[in-house]
């Protein structure tokens, strides 16, 4: 296929968007800051790569991220704007233009952080996974600079992006469509499952295993899989034993997360996100953290464990339920309503899930004395 793009400013893209700079650009695509013309809307506009002309198999792939990305539509995931191709048949996708930074900026800025924090950014990137893999899409290179924190709301809040690489599902987890050659691996070595470096089948626990190596960094600030070369890192996910964890990550709150997560056997991660955010948040929950940062979950929430009527517990009214009834209040509410009205039932439960939490701690103290 023939086509060819130049990008410079003040290119206009399908007689609707003006290119003004470029913002990026990665193996799959160009990302450059444009204006909609007859809206005055700024975007991020990803084409093409501009320095070649792109094959066929790289046409199809960018016009499969186009298909899915269309099918998102979840507040922890960038939301897709736009879709078409230029005059030369290029497709182009069109996304919110997001300020901020990406995490990985964040970890070279500071270093680790707070397990708190760490907790909170991880929850809201599994919110935005149980979204995608609910629609049988696996995101495929979940790493800290595919996860966005935007400037101008609530602390840390999370965008997931590029789903350049996202591979679509059939209901039985099987591929749906294969553009990969064989022997060919798709993401980051650093943050690869066993079986995407072997090109093996791919799930949703593929995507929960690349969150393992991320928790682990964001409360360490270092790589969890290091080595002299491309080839050492990947094969300390295909070794046969538990992925080496450092003495700081087994020392830290997530030390069992982090160690599930990064099961090489997939059947033995967690079954789902629901289930890995669910241990997180039962970790911030036992240091009095506040699990949830901005608006909470759209997809169905995993249902609470049973708790024996012989074990003391705080009240089931905590931060994590009052969540849970806020987003299934509204019926497909916009996101600005669903923001304030989640909020609106979060806050007054704070101070009172904190205050049970102690209380609990104390009894359980009092009973062991």
């Amino acid at each position: 296929m023939s086509v060819a793009v130049q990008i410079d400013a003040g290119t206009v893209i399908a007689a609707r968007y003006r290119v003004e700079s470029s913002i990026g650009e990665g193996g799959f695509g160009g990302v450059y800051r444009a204006v909609n013309v007859e809206t005055g809307q700024v975007v991020a506009l990803k084409l093409l790569p501009a320095r070649h002309t792109p094959r066929e198999t790289e046409v199809k792939r960018f016009q499969r991220e186009a298909a899915l990305v269309t099918r998102l539509d979840h507040p922890n995931i960038v939301k897709t704007l736009d879709y078409g191709h230029t005059g030369d048949g290029v497709p182009f996708i069109a996304f919110e233009l997001l300020e901020g930074v990406s995490l990985r900026e964040k970890l070279i800025a500071e270093g680790a952080l707070s397990v708190s924090r760490a907790g909170r950014i991880v929850v809201q990137v599994l919110n935005g996974l149980e979204h995608a893999h609910g629609l049988m899409i696996v995101h495929r290179d979940i790493k800290p600079a595919n996860i966005f924190l935007c400037a101008g709301r609530d602390s840390d809040f999370v965008r997931v992006l590029d789903f350049g690489v996202a591979k679509a599902l059939t209901p039985d987890n099987t591929n749906l469509t294969k553009l990969t050659s064989t022997g060919q691996f798709i993401g980051t070595p650093a943050y690869m499952s066993p079986e995407q470096v072997r090109g093996g089948d791919i799930t949703p626990s593929s995507d929960l295993y690349s969150l393992g190596p991320v928790l682990s960094e964001l409360v360490t600030g270092k790589k969890v899989a290091q080595g002299d070369s491309e080839i050492d890192v990947l094969m300390t996910h295909m070794s046969a034993g538990p992925l080496p964890l450092t003495e700081a990550v087994l020392e830290s709150p997530f030390a069992e997360v982090i160690r599930r997560a990064t099961e090489k056997e997939p059947s033995a991660r967690y079954e789902s996100a629901g289930e890995m955010r669910a241990a997180i948040e039962a970790v911030l929950a036992q240091r009095g953290a506040v699990s949830s940062t901005g608006p909470a979950r759209i997809a169905p929430a995993t249902p609470a464990p049973a708790v024996a009527p012989d074990v003391p517990a705080p009240a089931a009214d905590t931060v994590a339920a009052g969540l849970r009834r806020a987003t299934t209040a509204l019926a497909d509410p916009p996101p600005s309503a669903l923001f304030d009205h989640v909020y609106a039932e979060a806050h007054p439960l704070v101070d009172a899930e904190r205050e049970e939490h102690r209380a609990y701690l104390g009894s359980l103290e009092g009973a062991s004395s």
